[in-house]
This record gives C-alpha cells, sequence and structure tokens, in this order.
C-alpha cells in the first residue's frame, strides 16, 4: 500500500513538471480557446436572457445568483438527463432557496430552460398495455 502511494506521489511529482505542463497546454491550446469561445457566446446568452427574464425582480442585487443559478442549470444539462438531471437540479434549487432567494423565481427560471421538464423526465408505465408486449 505505501509502494502504491508513492507511486502516486512520484507519477503527480511528474505532472508538476513545468515543461510536462508547457507541452500539455501547447497541444491543448487550440481547443480550449474554442472550448472558451463557445462557452463565452452561452454565458452571455443566459446572461442576456435571465436580465431579461428578471426585469421584474425589485432588487437588482440578487439578479447575479438567478443569473448563476440558469448557468449551473445550463451546466447540468450538458452533463446529466433523466431522472438525474431532475434531482440535480432540485438539490440545486434547494441550495439557492436557502441562499435566500425567491423559490418561485427559481422555478420560473427552471421552467424557462426546461419547459417540458416534468414529460420528458416521467416515464408513466400507465399509458402503455403491458400485455401488447407478449
Amino acid at each position: 500500500m505505501i509502494r502504491k502511494s508513492n507511486e502516486r506521489a512520484n507519477k503527480y511529482i511528474a505532472k508538476i513538471n513545468g515543461e510536462y505542463f508547457k507541452k500539455r497546454v501547447e497541444q491543448l491550446k487550440r481547443q480550449m480557446a474554442r472550448n472558451e469561445k463557445e462557452w463565452q457566446k452561452t454565458a452571455v446568452k443566459i446572461e442576456q436572457e435571465m436580465k431579461s427574464f428578471l426585469d421584474s425582480i425589485n432588487d437588482k442585487m440578487f439578479q447575479v445568483y438567478y443569473i448563476v443559478f440558469a448557468k449551473e442549470i445550463n451546466r447540468l444539462m450538458k452533463t446529466e438527463s433523466g431522472e438525474s438531471l431532475a434531482q440535480e437540479i432540485e438539490i440545486l434549487q434547494q441550495k439557492w432557496w436557502r441562499r435566500g432567494l425567491n423559490r418561485d423565481t427559481l422555478y420560473s427560471i427552471k421552467e424557462y430552460y426546461l419547459p417540458t421538464y416534468e414529460n420528458v423526465l416521467r416515464f408513466d408505465i400507465g399509458r402503455f398495455d403491458i400485455n401488447a408486449f407478449g
């Protein structure tokens, strides 16, 4: 066990070598730049949508937190789906509600990005004739 931990530590030490990092960044630089450009387009779009959506919010200082919530939903939509997505978004809603944001506004933002949320994520087996499957 100690040997394995030493091997891992040595691999880590090799990774943090400046030359290794430099080579790795050079290999990935173009892709990193493309990814950042795409993210910035998405981020600006979300910010503009949320600023329009949140015009009715009286306390403008909270708008930034609603925008962060919307960006977190966007991130989750790229990595999660189905029931997992539903649960993760519920966790986000709880987090931001407990931090003082309005529950109804959070729900409205979720619905703005996931208008078919309930229909897509819930599989109702009662709609099917199970006898039809043989």
